[in-house]
C-alpha cells in the first residue's frame, strides 16, 4: 500500500511539471526588394524578385555596368522560393499559457534550417560569393520570449547572430573562415536579417583586400497575429464616442 501511494505521488509530480511542447510556424512573406551586395567583388545585387521568378534565374543580378538588367544563370538561384520563407519554426511550452490575458514565456528552441535552404548559400558560393559557407545562427537565450494575448499568438521577440562565413585562400592554409557578422531579429510579427560588415578576403589568384557584403532581408511572420497599437485603440473609441453622440 505505501509502495503504491509513493508510486503514484511520484506520478503526479512528473505529470504536473511535464511540458507541453508546441511548435509555431516560422513562414514568413518576404520584402521582394530585399537582398544583398558585396563590394568590390562581385559587384552588382542579387535580389528576391529582381529576375522573372523562374527556376535558375538568380533572382536577377545586376551587370556591373548596367544596372536595369537582370542576370540569369540556370542553378544559381540565390532565392529558390521567392519572397515566400520557410524559415524554420521555434517551441514553447503550452502548458505555461492560461489564455487570459498578456501572457509572455520564453521560447525553448529554435530551428532556423529552413533559412539554409531559402537562401540558398551553395547558389550564391557558386555565383556570387565564393567559398561562401553555411549560415552561423547563434543560440537563443532567456531574453527570446513569445507573447500570447487571450491565448492568442500576438508577438515573437529573438534576438540571434546570423552570419555569413567565407572560405578564401587564408583558410585553405589553415587559417580561420573569415566571418561577416550580422543579426536576425524576430519582433512583433515582423523579421530581420542584416548584415553590414568588412573582412579582408584574399582571394587569390584572382585579388584580394577588404569585402563589404551589405544584407538586407525583412517581412512578416505569417502566424503572428499583432495586437492593434494603442493610437488605433484610441481611434477606435474616439470614433464610438463620435458615433454615440450623433444618435
Amino acid at each position: 500500500m505505501k509502495r503504491t501511494l509513493t508510486l503514484s505521488l511520484v506520478l503526479g509530480a512528473l505529470l504536473a511539471n511535464a511540458q507541453a511542447v508546441t511548435t509555431i510556424s516560422l513562414a514568413s512573406l518576404m520584402d521582394p526588394n530585399g537582398g544583398f551586395t558585396i563590394a568590390p567583388i562581385p559587384t552588382g545585387r542579387v535580389q528576391i524578385n529582381l529576375g522573372d521568378g523562374t527556376p535558375g534565374d538568380r533572382d536577377g543580378r545586376w551587370l556591373p555596368t548596367d544596372t536595369s538588367v537582370p542576370v540569369g544563370g540556370a542553378g544559381f538561384d540565390a532565392f529558390p522560393n521567392e519572397e515566400n520563407f520557410s524559415v524554420g519554426s521555434l517551441d514553447y511550452d503550452e502548458a505555461l499559457i492560461f489564455g487570459t490575458g498578456v501572457e509572455t514565456i520564453p521560447i525553448l528552441s529554435l530551428d532556423l534550417s529552413g533559412l539554409q535552404t531559402d537562401v540558398d548559400h551553395v547558389a550564391m558560393a557558386a555565383a556570387d560569393i565564393t567559398g561562401l559557407q553555411a549560415w552561423q545562427f547563434g543560440a537563443i537565450d532567456a531574453g527570446d520570449t513569445v507573447t500570447f494575448t487571450d491565448g492568442v499568438l500576438t508577438s515573437i521577440d529573438v534576438d540571434v547572430t546570423a552570419d555569413a562565413a567565407i572560405a578564401d585562400f587564408d583558410t585553405f592554409l589553415g587559417g580561420p573562415l573569415k566571418v561577416f557578422n550580422g543579426n536576425l531579429v524576430f519582433s512583433g510579427n515582423d523579421i530581420s536579417w542584416t548584415i553590414l560588415d568588412t573582412e579582408f578576403i584574399n582571394a587569390f589568384p584572382i585579388a584580394d583586400g577588404n569585402s563589404t557584403l551589405d544584407w538586407n532581408l525583412s517581412g512578416t511572420v505569417l502566424s503572428v497575429i499583432p495586437e492593434p497599437s494603442s493610437g488605433l485603440l484610441a481611434l477606435a473609441a474616439a470614433s464610438l464616442v463620435f458615433r454615440r453622440r450623433r444618435r
